[in-house]
């Protein structure tokens, strides 16, 4: 699997203040991407709000009906296991929230979508090669729900009674 993207909610908000905070995540090379510019798209129904395009992977928070979402866009290939390049990922993703901390985001739900759909098209295999990476990375204590249809991109609610960004920084702690 490969272009795998995280989307993680937030609180109802506008995404106004990822503006600057995106600039200087540039300013200050904050992240491990190389970050390039900020992208105002929120005159787009339905686009992606705010985002912060990079050469590895992109960020961008933008407006649901239920709250704000940043998504961490992985466009780089990373090398390693699907739970491997998923848990680079969503570590990232979790990171960026903490960064945003004008929002509150809830990490214990979050989607993993594979926008790839001519590498890893939505079918049951690839459904089930994420669900098993998904397991692996969260451990047991979650659900997991297969969104979409056949020609949608493969996408996964992930959910947890505990956050699992805490288990994912324990188990990224341990393996280091």
């Amino acid at each position: 699997m490969e272009r795998i993207n995280i989307r993680i909610f937030g609180n109802i908000a506008e995404p106004d203040a990822a503006i600057p905070a995106f600039h200087s995540w540039i300013q200050q090379n904050l992240c491990p991407e190389l970050l390039i510019d900020v992208v105002d798209y929120r005159h787009v129904p339905g686009g992606p709000g705010v985002v912060l395009i990079g050469h590895e992977a992109d960020y961008g928070l933008s407006q649901t009906p239920h709250g704000i979402a940043l998504t961490y866009s992985r466009k780089a290939k990373l090398e390693g296991t699907n739970a491997d390049k998923i848990a680079v990922a969503f570590q990232q993703a979790v990171i960026a929230c903490e960064r945003l901390h004008t929002y509150s985001f809830d990490t214990s739900v979050c989607e993993i979508i594979v926008n790839d759909r001519i590498g890893t098209p939505n079918n049951d295999a690839n459904w089930e090669a994420l669900r098993k990476a998904a397991t692996e990375i969260f451990g047991h204590d979650i659900e997991i729900i297969r969104k979409g249809e056949p020609r949608s991109r493969l996408t996964a609610l992930v959910s947890s009674k505990t956050d699992p960004a805490v288990s994912l920084r324990r188990q990224t702690v341990a393996a280091h």
